[in-house]
């Protein structure tokens, strides 16, 4: 009763995954102490992984804010590892300085720069904004 067709289909091999942040951007003031986002290891987790993150900005390292990762104060760049059959999420905290300085907005970006196995995405970068707070409060006040 007919005759029987064909199927064509395309496996995917996911076992290497991808490395991703959680998000693309965050926004604090100065006055918050610090700030803690994660890096995820998304599908896969067959074999050991690196990644390679990098950072830099408007912000001043070790005047405005100091990268810890893994309870060590972190220089760019650094590297996040996962061991074989580790999907685990990774955590960075950036620690931010509260001067006394009038010094406006800035900003650190941290990147995926490379991966040893993983495809990178689909949050490669990620933004931590940080307001001054003295700034905010003399421009409002002079408005």
């Amino acid at each position: 009763t007919g005759s029987q067709g064909t199927l064509a289909f395309t496996l995917i091999d996911n076992e290497t995954g991808s490395i991703s942040f959680n998000t693309g951007s965050y926004t604090l003031y100065e006055n918050t102490s610090s700030y803690i986002f994660n890096i995820q290891r998304l599908y896969g987790g067959d074999q050991a992984e690196t990644a390679s993150i990098t950072y830099t900005g408007t912000a001043t390292e070790n005047t405005q804010y100091n990268v810890i990762y893994n309870g060590i104060t972190q220089s760019s760049p650094f590297n996040i590892t996962w061991a074989d059959q580790q999907k685990d999420t990774k955590y960075i905290t950036a620690s931010i300085y509260d001067n006394t300085i009038l010094d406006g907005n800035r900003n650190i970006i941290f990147s995926i720069n490379s991966s040893s196995i993983s495809a990178i995405g689909p949050t490669s970068s990620f933004q931590l904004n940080i307001l001054d707070y003295k700034f905010q409060s003399t421009f409002f006040e002079s408005s």
